[in-house]
């Protein structure tokens, strides 16, 4: 991949934080509601209690906003997969460019089905069930669960790659 591709997809990473973190649209729009409101999906996990109570303090206006945030994380999710296989195309070794294109590739889907499943919450009045939401905590851990394996995995190839470097130099 050009690398070209790969300032274009880490600005698209750049603007979406910016939106997320810094405009009505991400995060500032739903913490003039409630001040110690913490997104579930940056959570490592949540339980029912987590979400009737932070339903309840941003109530139906912070919601509408907490949807607008979920709009918003798309292109985050798509920006990030995006920069995420620019690094994994520079892999060399085939097997582990596969893990880390799998590793990434899943965290995706599992970051789109938790945005599903809680863009879901929070379009009914009343909060699902606790088995629905346990379920999509389960799914926000396996995202972070597949995020960190792919650090560590990309870390630990680029480490390897530097020091055989380095020993075929000597």
């Amino acid at each position: 991949m050009k690398k070209r591709c790969g300032i274009i997809f880490g600005i698209g990473l750049m603007v979406s934080l910016v939106i997320m973190y810094g405009t009505e649209l991400g995060i500032p729009g739903i913490t003039q509601f409630y001040k110690q409101f913490k997104l579930f999906d940056m959570q490592f996990t949540y339980n029912y209690d987590i979400v009737t109570q932070t339903f309840l303090h941003i109530g139906a206006e912070g919601m509408r906003h907490y949807q607008s945030y979920l709009l918003v994380d798309l292109g985050f999710i798509i920006f990030l997969w995006l920069v995420q296989a620019y690094l994994n195309s520079k892999i060399q070794q085939k097997q582990i460019k596969r893990i880390a294109y799998a590793l990434i590739t899943m965290r995706m889907l599992f970051d789109l089905t938790e945005n599903t499943m809680i863009m879901i919450m929070l379009r009914h009045e009343k909060v699902v069930s606790s088995t629905y939401v346990t379920i999509s905590s389960t799914i926000t851990s396996l995202k972070f669960i597949c995020l960190y394996s792919w650090i560590a995995l990309t870390c630990l190839w680029w480490i390897r790659t530097v020091i055989l470097r380095k020993t075929s130099k000597c």
